[in-house]
């Protein structure tokens, strides 16, 4: 680059120059901090280009918006702009020549990072969409453009990779998807003939309008299944279109972007000779829109008015419209007997009445305002309401218009039907909001169950590293010791001890596998409650005895503390009951040192509630809850080289639950715990 020309340097340019020295910087070290640009570059501004230059590029990628990130081919990060920290929450000094992964956790397929590696090894760049995670947790979907740096080799040197938060763009599609889907079940509900167009070249003829969507309704009018239209042009369907005179209404509203209807006008080709009242406007993405009906009946019924009243009444006493036709002081002059039926009155009975006097007295002055544009020859075509002899109102569609002899022709159809369609589909929408925000609402249950399985999955992993430890250890012991008693030479004190380490060891490895068979049947849920007349005292009593010689082996007293006066026998699953029992005297025992271990129950309402209070090492209070769910000791990363699976709470309070009572705990570090639970008293 010359110093001298650089006012007329492209960006692009600049950029690729960037890139070539940044080769040479990958050759020599990974830069330790964000001030890249500043002084490593310098060296090379000294020898190629002005200082000006490199600074302007410097701060041009710190002011683009999108993060940008280089690194050299193993991946260490030696730039970092200003987008890059904002976006990933790591400032630049702390995560140069930190490794990429590290910084931003990725979730991408083994396939999609094979393709990645494999695009960039060959030069080329690679772009694509994944989930990443900054330094706060947040996990957000990202658009990456990875290009490649290299050497002289042609072999890659590093990367630079520019990456967006597209999490709004995400949200705006399914926004978007939404909006699509009800706009489609609201056209495929409506009762009037709904076609959309793409314009092609100027808009000129029948052949520049293609059908994208043609509703439910059209498509019954025109005799015709949706492979038929779409992808077709309006011709196609209308090979006379182009002399109905919409071709120039369609071009107006595609060129101005203002609605416009378009009155009754007759259409003819070998199929069709209808009538059409259109309704045309413009969509925001430049199609058009067509809203017809089809008023052939109508039409017919003015154009007989002018040629044959006999012929006037036939069809109007046959159609299924109230038709009417009244002076120009609106008072009514015919009325045909859709209309006395329609408004429950006997034949003749509206006759010489105003017209007003079937409009809800809020619609007057609107009423007298339309019927003043019908005097002045508009054709009106609007909707209303109508209030029925016994004074109920139904809402109608009125058309109406002034004809050649002095007299306001009205035709109303009744409309309480689409009404109703109308109102559900306001209701239906409703129901999709709701409908989506349980959805949100199962998206959060998700994501919290996912979490819950993630750490069960950790729990379970942990819990067979250990349970790998509970049952080789005592196995070692049995398989060695075993070894050791075939030398005749040991006798005596030496040969009871070996023998002793044996039992010990058999009767640990025998406890690992019972309460690896209890949480087992319990999470299949095998287990079943076997209801016996069980004494407490005694069970009590058989509970102490049983671990006092063990207790006294380590310099602890065991008392059994309290107990119900008399004879206390009451109907549970004695088995359930003397395992709880066990494994909380048993804990008590293992993480106790000295002192004393308390025992006891005593009633307490409905239930009996049993306690075992220790002097031991206690539990920490975030750690309380947890003890109780499986594998939770493999979990505790200082367990104080205490020996066990770590499913002996967990079996507790399964037994417990299951038994119908609770159990919880009171404890605290170094001071002790005692462990209290409830059995329901059934006698």
């Amino acid at each position: 680059m010359n110093k001298n020309n650089s006012s007329q340097i492209s960006l692009q340019e600049k950029y690729d120059y960037l890139k070539t020295e940044f080769k040479q910087v990958l050759k020599g070290k990974i830069v330790k901090s964000s001030e890249f640009f500043d002084e490593e570059i310098n060296d090379i501004i000294e020898r190629k280009d002005s200082k000006e230059n490199i600074f302007f590029l410097k701060r041009l990628i710190d002011s683009v918006g999108d993060a940008v990130i280089a690194t050299d081919k193993d991946g260490r990060i030696i730039y970092w702009n200003r987008s890059a920290e904002k976006l990933y929450k790591w400032k630049a000094e702390k995560v140069i020549g930190k490794n990429i992964v590290d910084v931003t956790p990725t979730k991408t397929s083994k396939k999609q990072a094979d393709e990645l590696i494999k695009t960039l090894i060959n030069g080329d760049t690679w772009q694509g969409e994944f989930e990443v995670q900054d330094k706060n947790g947040r996990i957000f979907p990202i658009h990456v453009t990875d290009s490649p740096v290299l050497d002289e080799n042609n072999e890659l040197a590093g990367v630079i990779g520019v990456s967006k938060d597209i999490s709004e763009y995400k949200e705006l599609v399914n926004e978007l998807l939404m909006k699509e889907i009800r706009f489609r079940e609201l056209i495929y509900t409506i009762n009037s003939g709904i076609v959309i167009y793409e314009v092609k070249n100027e808009g000129l003829t029948g052949e520049d309008y293609i059908i994208v969507e043609f509703n439910q309704y059209a498509l019954q009018h025109e005799r015709k299944n949706k492979d038929e239209v779409i992808g077709k042009s309006l011709k196609d369907i209308r090979p006379n279109i182009d002399d109905f005179g919409l071709i120039d209404v369609f071009r107006k509203v595609w060129k101005t972007g203002q609605a416009e209807f378009i009155p009754a006008k007759q259409y003819v080709d070998k199929n069709f000779s209808n009538y059409y009242e259109n309704r045309v406007f413009k969509l925001p993405g430049g199609e058009i829109v067509a809203v017809y009906d089809d008023v052939t009946v109508q039409k017919k019924v003015e154009l007989e008015l002018r040629t044959s009243e006999k012929r006037f009444r036939t069809i109007t006493e046959d159609s299924p419209d109230a038709i009417f036709i009244t002076d120009l002081n609106g008072h009514f002059r015919y009325i045909n007997n859709s209309a006395y039926t329609m408004l429950g009155y006997a034949q003749s009975k509206l006759k010489g009445k105003n017209f007003i006097e079937i409009i809800p007295p809020e619609k007057h002055e609107m009423m007298q305002g339309l019927f003043q544009k019908a005097l002045n020859n508009e054709h009106i075509f609007t909707e209303t309401e109508l209030v029925k002899k016994n004074g109920n109102v139904i809402p109608v569609d009125l058309n109406a218009m002034k004809l050649p002899n002095d007299k306001i022709y009205g035709s109303c159809r009744d409309i309480t039907e689409r009404k109703k369609a109308e109102k559900k589909i306001i209701q239906q929408n409703k129901e999709y909001e709701s409908i989506n925000e349980e959805l949100l609402q199962m998206n959060n249950e998700l994501k919290t169950a996912k979490n819950k399985a993630e750490e069960s999955d950790r729990l379970k992993s942990a819990f067979l590293t250990n349970m790998s430890h509970e049952i080789r250890t005592p196995m070692n012991g049995i398989m060695g010791f075993t070894e050791l008693l075939k030398n005749p030479g040991i006798k005596g004190p030496q040969q009871k001890k070996f023998i002793d380490i044996i039992q010990k060891s058999g009767a640990r490895m025998l406890d690992t596998i019972n309460n690896l068979i209890s949480i087992s049947k319990i999470e299949s849920g095998e287990t079943e409650i076997n209801y016996s007349q069980v004494n407490i005292k005694e069970i009590m009593q058989d509970n102490v005895l049983f671990f006092k010689p063990e207790a006294e082996k380590k310099g602890i007293q065991l008392k059994l503390n309290s107990q119900p006066e008399g004879i206390l026998i009451i109907k549970t699953d004695r088995d359930k009951l003397q395992s709880v029992l066990t494994n909380l005297t048993k804990n008590a025992i293992k993480y106790s040192k000295k002192g004393t271990i308390k025992t006891g129950c005593y009633l307490n309402n409905n239930s009996i509630r049993f306690f075992v209070q220790d002097e031991g090492i206690g539990i920490p209070k975030d750690r309380q809850k947890a003890i109780f769910k499986r594998f939770v000791q493999a979990d505790i990363e200082d367990r104080k080289a205490f020996e066990g699976s770590g499913l002996g709470l967990a079996i507790c309070k399964s037994y417990v639950d299951m038994l119908g009572g609770e159990i919880w705990l009171k404890s605290e570090v170094n001071a002790g715990s005692t462990f209290i639970f409830t059995v329901p008293f059934q006698v």
